[in-house]
């Protein structure tokens, strides 16, 4: 008789891999979510790669994690930290 054991959909696609995107965009989302408070964490592109394309994948992480961060570009690396502020735009009026 076979054994059958309940697993998480997160680990059951981390385990069985997926296209090469969602495998590199893993290791994006990881690090998004490793970062700790007052942190920041410093992408460089290898071999093949572009910063456009690093710092494309490092948003697409950023969202799919549902983080708040930073993403700041130089002329060799991409830069990202958590976000001062947990809103974007204006601030609104307090009711009353």
């Amino acid at each position: 008789m076979p054994e059958f054991t309940t697993i998480s959909i997160e680990e059951a696609r981390r385990i069985t891999g997926g296209s090469r995107r969602q495998q590199e965009l893993a290791a994006y989302i990881e690090s998004v979510n490793d970062l700790a408070l007052g942190t920041a964490g410093k992408v460089t592109p290898s071999e093949g790669e572009t910063l456009s394309l690093v710092r494309r994948r490092l948003g697409d992480a950023v969202r799919a994690s549902g983080r708040d961060l930073e993403i700041r570009r130089t002329d060799d690396a991409v830069y990202y930290w958590a976000s001062g502020t947990g809103r974007r735009g204006r601030p609104r009026k307090p009711r009353g």
